[in-house]
């Protein structure tokens, strides 16, 4: 999502949660932690190596974000 702009990342992790809520398992690697906030579980990697693996307490509905953006015309 680097490199979309916000509404076009809420819609992929909006089809995300979707997709993990109706069982699937979804991995995403991301640099942003306002996208990360999206998932159910965070797990830092550095230098090969699991550093932190926490669940997200305070997951973000991206359905209910994206519904919050105004689209300029």
């Amino acid at each position: 999502t680097g490199n979309l702009d916000t509404k076009t990342s809420y819609e992929a992790m909006e089809l995300f949660q979707r997709l993990n809520d109706q069982g699937s398992t979804i991995g995403f690697v991301t640099h942003e932690n306002d996208i990360a906030l999206f998932s159910k579980r965070t797990v830092v990697l550095k230098d090969g190596h699991i550093i932190s693996d926490k669940e997200v307490t305070n997951r973000l509905n991206a359905k209910e974000e994206l519904a919050k953006i105004v689209v300029e015309d």
